[in-house]
């Protein structure tokens, strides 16, 4: 049901900011309710259809609503982030690539995400097994970039 709604919103007379962000709280209540496995399908789901609509919508504006429903999403499934390590790295980058964003919100939006994320999965970042790679050292060394950009993009 979720799904369908979030995949109407693709239709430009259906667009509704509103209703994007009730969606969207929607899936982010159903974390850990399902099993790990429908969760899975769910998450991705979600995602890939949040991707598109933001792919395919103009204006900063609108790209940055989408943006922040995304993040709120990816954040509220620790679980599937945990399991699925490549993915919660490829989140991570992105929202430091997010942190470069002077739109407004966008920003503040993904240092909470950040956050959130960081609490909820921090064993992840010192050291994988499966890969036997440590992340946290790789986010240390943007640490000094992404610092710079909050504090110049603050001052504009």
């Amino acid at each position: 049901m979720c799904i369908t709604e979030l995949k109407s919103q693709l239709n430009e007379v259906n667009w509704n900011r509103d209703r994007l962000f009730k969606m969207s709280w929607s899936i982010g209540c159903l974390t850990e309710v399902l099993n790990d496995q429908d969760e899975r399908g769910f998450v991705i789901s979600a995602i890939r259809e949040l991707l598109t609509l933001c792919e395919r919508k103009s204006g900063k504006d609108n790209k940055a609503c989408v943006a922040s429903n995304i993040m709120y999403v990816v954040g509220q499934y620790p679980r599937f982030l945990r399991n699925h390590y490549k993915f919660l790295k490829t989140v991570i980058r992105k929202l430091f690539e997010f942190l470069e964003e002077t739109h407004p919100g966008v920003q503040d939006m993904a240092c909470e995400t950040l956050l959130k994320i960081f609490k909820k999965t921090k064993e992840e970042f010192v050291y994988n097994l499966d890969t036997k790679e440590n992340f946290l050292d790789e986010l240390c060394e943007k640490l000094n970039k992404i610092m710079n950009m909050i504090s110049i993009n603050n001052l504009i």
